[in-house]
C-alpha cells in the first residue's frame, strides 16, 4: 500500500478544515508559513515528501493531544477511503 496519498489526504483535510490557523500550523510544523498557504490553496501541487511528513505529524500529534478521534478533526476524512484514490 503506497501511504502518500494517505498522507497527503490526511493533511489536505486538516488544511481544509481550517480548525487550526496557518500560522499555529507553520509555527508548529516547522514549515514556512508561505508553503503552508500554497499547499492549502492548491498552488503547490506536488509538496515534497518531507514536508507533507512534517505536516502530518504535526496534525496527528494535534488530533492526538486534543483527544478528538481523526474523522473529527480532519473534516470526517479515513485513511483507507475514497479520497485516497485521488
Amino acid at each position: 500500500m503506497n501511504t502518500l496519498p494517505s498522507l497527503y489526504g490526511y493533511v489536505m483535510a486538516w488544511l481544509r478544515s481550517r480548525a487550526i490557523p496557518q500560522r499555529e500550523v507553520a509555527r508548529g510544523s516547522e514549515v514556512p508559513l508561505s508553503t503552508v498557504t500554497k499547499i492549502a490553496q492548491d498552488v503547490i501541487a506536488n509538496p515534497s515528501v518531507p514536508t507533507i511528513q512534517k505536516l502530518y505529524d504535526y496534525f496527528r500529534g494535534r488530533g492526538l493531544a486534543g483527544g478528538k478521534d481523526e474523522r473529527s478533526c480532519a473534516g470526517h476524512y479515513t485513511p483507507g477511503s475514497s479520497e485516497d484514490a485521488a
